[in-house]
């Protein structure tokens, strides 16, 4: 990588300053680079390597000078012809702290020496943070110094792209641009080439009116592809809304046509599939797992209603993580996955708390069916007077039984199927001893009020043990989320502190490694605390 930066800023300073009108430009070249703490790792390595061939490659009687910037802005060399002492100041720069961009290149304006100055290259790749000249005011400067910037921008973002391009058309350069290493080594000897005699290169996108090159695909290209399949998968959205807004006039239809003939309302039917094709790229698997999910949680959202709701969601993410990640690929492959497993992560959560509900709720169920039991009313009629006085999961699953009961199931098996859908263990008990009570006989209050006492208690010391294991489940999530905010915080304020974790191999790695040992913690801290009764 090194090697390959450092061809490539050769090579562009050398477009800018052919050896054939060396021997005319006189004037010094101020070096302004960039030494903040987004620059550290291989990037300041790479960009000393690269000044250091364009110094090595200069005439003798060239003069050159060098300015840092970082948190502040240093004159390290001022205009000189000891190549030796330049190259001596170059090797002792190394990166850290904010970047005040600005005022370096004011100081470059600013620049004493005999000779009028007659280019300044600039070497970045942060977004200015602490500089206390503004840009309108620079760019002001920068239209008459007379002395023109040549900026190379070093991965930049969208924001800092079109900083560095103003900069450097106010002042009468060039822009330049490296976002991606790998496309260095096509184009490695044809800019050493074109030394004697610059040309356009084929592996570079020129525009000869503003001066500007760039190295690879523009990421604009991305995000148009990005808007124009957003806008395919809204008018396909709004052709599916259209349809379904239609569907239940087309069912009051066959409805009144039931009325005077089956094989007519038959044929109706058959035309209503037929028109409803906007959901056949959906496949049935998971239109049937979509529908059993909604189901399971009681859901009053239709399976449409969902179905746009996730095509929204899905939209929504590819647009942010193109913008995020300036690849249309990489973010319809991340917004794939994320979109099922928020939707059933969804689901769980609901799940979960409805489940927690009706383990709440169980108690006061038993103990309604013993009262009414002792009062002289039957198994099914306690249900039923229980369904119709009172709200919640319990009731919900207890009307569902009642009517599972009115069409032939047995109450035992159509409890034990409340059981088994809420995974309530303490309801399989109840169940298990009503179902022996039926065969062997006795007081089915008595068993109903021994199993409400049990099931109580055990509901007392699971809220017990739950109050008890607060505190570690609350460090448990300060932990997990304690990295994951830091790094959102950083990555909101002070992007080019992370940008290397997608930037470079080494922090791609070393964020795999994050999320994995983050998912292993989680684990590990979610077994210890929570304890099962």
């Amino acid at each position: 990588m090194k090697k390959f930066l450092a061809a490539l800023l050769l090579g562009f300073f050398f477009l800018q300053l052919p050896s054939a009108q060396a021997a005319e430009l006189k004037g010094p070249i101020i070096f302004v680079i960039d030494t903040s703490g987004s620059m550290k790792s291989q990037k300041i390595v790479a960009v000393k390597e690269a000044v250091t061939q364009i110094v090595n490659s200069l005439q003798s009687d060239q003069e050159i000078g060098i300015i840092s910037f970082s948190q502040k802005v240093s004159t390290i060399l001022q205009p000189t012809h000891d190549f030796t002492k330049a190259l001596k100041q170059i090797d002792s720069l190394f990166a850290g702290g904010d970047t005040s961009m600005y005022d370096a290149i004011a100081a470059g304006f600013a620049i004493t020496s005999a000779v009028h100055p007659s280019q300044i290259v600039l070497l970045s790749d942060g977004e200015d943070t602490t500089s206390a000249l503004p840009l309108d005011q620079l760019l002001v400067t920068a239209s008459t110094a007379g002395i023109p910037v040549n900026a190379i921008g070093i991965q930049v973002a969208v924001g800092q792209r079109a900083i560095l391009r103003s900069i450097a058309k106010a002042s009468g350069g060039n822009y330049y641009e490296v976002n991606d290493i790998s496309t260095l080594i096509a184009t490695y000897k044809q800019i050493l080439a074109e030394q004697l005699n610059p040309a356009p290169s084929p592996t570079l996108s020129e525009k000869p009116d503003k001066g500007e090159i760039t190295l690879q695909q523009n990421v604009y290209v991305e995000v148009i592809l990005a808007t124009i399949a957003a806008i395919v998968l809204l008018l396909l959205f709004l052709n599916i809304y259209n349809r379904v807004q239609n569907r239940e006039r087309q069912k009051a239809r066959v409805q009144m046509l039931q009325k005077y003939s089956y094989r007519q309302a038959r044929k109706a039917t058959n035309r209503i599939r037929i028109s409803l094709t906007s959901y056949s790229f959906i496949p049935n698997r998971v239109e049937a797992a979509i529908r059993s999910r909604l189901e399971l949680i009681h859901s009053q959202l239709r399976y449409e209603s969902v179905i746009h709701i996730l095509m929204g969601a899905w939209l929504f993410l590819v647009a942010v993580f193109t913008m995020m990640l300036h690849s249309l690929f990489l973010a319809f492959i991340l917004t794939s996955v994320l979109v099922p497993i928020g939707f059933n992560t969804v689901i769980k959560n609901v799940r979960t708390k409805q489940k927690q509900k009706f383990a709440e709720e169980l108690p006061e169920l038993l103990n309604i069916l013993a009262s009414a039991l002792r009062a002289g009313l039957s198994l099914p009629q306690g249900l039923e007077a229980y369904s119709s006085d009172t709200k919640g999961e319990v009731a919900r699953e207890i009307r569902r039984t009642i009517s599972e009961i009115r069409v032939g199931t047995p109450i035992d098996e159509a409890l034990m199927g409340v059981a088994e859908r809420m995974e309530s263990e303490d309801l399989r008990w109840a169940v298990t001893a009503l179902s022996i009570q039926r065969v062997v006989g006795g007081s089915m209050a008595t068993i109903l009020t021994t199993t409400f006492e049990t099931v109580k208690a055990r509901a007392e010391i699971r809220r017990e043990v739950k109050t008890l294991s607060a505190e570690g489940k609350l460090s448990a999530y300060v932990l997990i989320a304690l990295p994951i905010g830091i790094f959102s915080f950083l990555f909101l304020t002070r992007r080019e502190y992370v940008k290397v974790f997608w930037s470079d191999p080494a922090g791609i790695f070393l964020l795999i490694i994050i999320g994995i040992s983050l998912s292993i913690g989680w684990a590990w801290m979610k077994k210890i605390v929570e304890i099962k009764i």
